[in-house]
């Protein structure tokens, strides 16, 4: 049985910092183990300390240029599971609709035109 170790760090063409180990069977085509790793400190936890909970969506979707809709909707659904709310199924439907929306609108193509895209027009 053969097995490949393959590490990529950083991966390019995405916004932010990320890094892949994964350990592949060779004979199986298969990934027995993968991990994908940050080590990027954007300090979420230390700008809102002390701040209304409100804040964060408004706060949290600047940090980025791309992603602002995921990092709004990651903080809001944080807030709900601090607080214990439990938003209504049609709550959850609206606001997951919105997010998607948004992140069609705005990130796919940020991420297709500028970051990926220059690889594909050769």
């Amino acid at each position: 049985m053969g097995e490949k170790t393959i590490f990529i760090d950083p991966i390019t063409r995405i916004e932010g910092h990320l890094g892949l180990n994964a350990i592949v069977d060779t004979t199986t085509r298969t990934v027995k183990e993968a991990w994908a790793f940050s080590a990027m400190f954007r300090g979420f936890e230390i700008f809102l300390r002390g701040r209304e909970p409100p804040d964060a969506p408004h706060l949290t979707s600047r940090i980025c240029g791309v992603c602002a809709a995921s990092h709004a909707n990651a903080s809001v659904r944080a807030c709900d599971m601090a607080l214990g709310a439990v938003p209504t199924p049609f709550g959850v439907v609206i606001r997951t609709l919105a997010w998607v929306v948004t992140d069609h609108i705005y990130d796919h193509p940020t991420h297709l035109n500028i970051l990926a895209g220059p690889d594909y027009s050769g």
